[in-house]
């Protein structure tokens, strides 16, 4: 048997009754903690931001994201349980900058930046880390447009190539 059909095995066998009355408690108190943070912080100005991109996602509307109207497909919902990051990783190169990172990554950050080092992804490998890779960001933006980074003359002219043809109706790259 594997681990995970061990886990759940154990899951659907527990009861209530089972669970110590201190852990019951504490159990209550985290997860009302964990709402309360959840619902706050759907109001500032970056899950704001994340919240206008992802209204654009295609699919079945099945999940919802606490403190929001917002509903979305169920596999971007499950992205991050257990993960301290989801990070990804188009072609294999990180974009640190299009992640999304809970409050546990703050040590390592603060770690890194009290260090000097101000890469933006330097803090990753002392949390754990979700990589959405290329075959999951395909039918989501499968010309990868999200990561398309303006860092020259020619870059900028690609990128009205781009904006005009999307205007137009094309799907020109």
């Amino acid at each position: 048997m594997g681990v995970t059909r061990e886990i759940a095995d154990f899951i659907l066998r527990l009861r209530v009754r089972d669970i110590p009355e201190r852990t019951r408690e504490l159990a209550k108190g985290f997860l009302l903690d964990g709402l309360g943070v959840t619902l706050a912080g759907s109001t500032e100005k970056g899950s704001r931001i994340l919240q206008a991109h992802l209204k654009e996602a295609d699919g079945k509307k099945e999940a919802s994201v606490l403190g929001t109207s917002l509903r979305l497909p169920a596999h971007m919902a499950a992205l991050a349980p257990g993960f301290d990051a989801v990070v990804p990783r188009p072609g294999g190169k990180l974009q640190p900058l299009h992640a999304l990172y809970s409050r546990a990554c703050l040590a390592a950050i603060e770690h890194c930046l009290q260090e000097g080092e101000r890469k933006a992804d330097a803090f990753l490998s002392a949390v754990s880390v979700r990589h959405v890779e290329d075959e999951e960001i395909a039918p989501l933006d499968p010309q990868w447009r999200s990561f398309f980074n303006v860092n020259s003359r020619d870059d900028l002219a690609q990128a009205q190539v781009v904006l005009l043809s999307s205007a137009a109706g094309s799907t020109a790259t």
